[in-house]
């Protein structure tokens, strides 16, 4: 199997990235804008983030297709999972309806 040494240089470049990374989601946080923004703005750099430790601390970039496949499958279904969350999210606020008289399970 193939190792590949990836240069001290470039690990700090990913460090110096994702820091800026975070700083820039801080930053989308305190945005005047409504909280879906933030919500959307967060989540698009959190992919960000996440594409780079997976390419680069995973190794995932210097691996064969095989990995990489699975590498994206997995991601693929994160966020198939984030879209059924991101759809229950927003339909929360459409659906609610004032109480009905709730009866407890002992009662029946």
């Amino acid at each position: 199997m193939h190792h590949h040494v990836i240069p001290l240089k470039v690990y700090l470049t990913i460090f110096g990235s994702l820091l800026f990374l975070t700083i820039a989601t801080v930053g989308v946080s305190y945005m005047p804008t409504v909280p879906i923004v933030h919500l959307i703005g967060a989540l698009i750099i959190a992919a960000i983030k996440t594409t780079l430790i997976v390419m680069f601390f995973m190794h995932v970039r210097y691996n064969s297709h095989l990995i990489w496949s699975f590498a994206s499958l997995g991601f693929f279904f994160v966020l198939l999972f984030m879209v059924f969350m991101m759809g229950d999210y927003i339909s929360q606020y459409y659906s609610l309806t004032p109480a009905t008289h709730a009866v407890p399970f002992d009662k029946f």
